[in-house]
């Protein structure tokens, strides 16, 4: 915890990622999530500022849960369901952007090249978000 304090430390002389970020009120299969920022090159530079938004499709994926039941879920409940599902998709699309605008500074990324707006990308097999769906910059692990 230690060495993630002093990181953290270090980061803010050059970079900070706002992380206050709120849910919207109310979820949709199209969701985004926009994340502001500011940088520096030094610490003798004036800060300066800027914001990208991350845009995703949820695409519902049938469980095996869904094909054993014996009673059709009510609509209510179905409903429910895919609010949850909306609200956890949300949350995973939140925190990939966050990281992503984050490592892309720590590996010394200029905020002037940051896109103002990024389309995450899927895994091609399953659909879903991953730990490299906000990376908007090619190459650098």
């Amino acid at each position: 915890m230690i060495k993630r304090a002093r990181q953290e430390d270090e980061d803010r002389k050059l970079f900070v990622v706002n992380e206050l970020i709120d849910q919207p009120f109310t979820l949709r299969e199209e969701m985004s999530v926009w994340v502001s920022f500011s940088w520096r090159r030094s610490e003798e530079d004036p800060w300066s500022f800027g914001r990208i938004v991350f845009k995703h499709r949820y695409q519902p994926r049938i469980s095996i849960d869904d094909a054993k039941r014996a009673r059709k879920r009510s609509a209510t409940q179905r409903r429910d369901d895919l609010e949850e599902a909306l609200e956890r998709e949300w949350a995973h699309l939140l925190t990939g952007a966050l990281y992503a605008v984050r490592d892309y500074f720590r590996q010394g990324g200029d905020g002037q090249k940051i896109p103002e707006e990024f389309k995450v990308v899927t895994d091609r097999y399953t659909g879903a978000l991953d730990n490299f769906s906000c990376r908007f910059w090619t190459g650098g692990d």
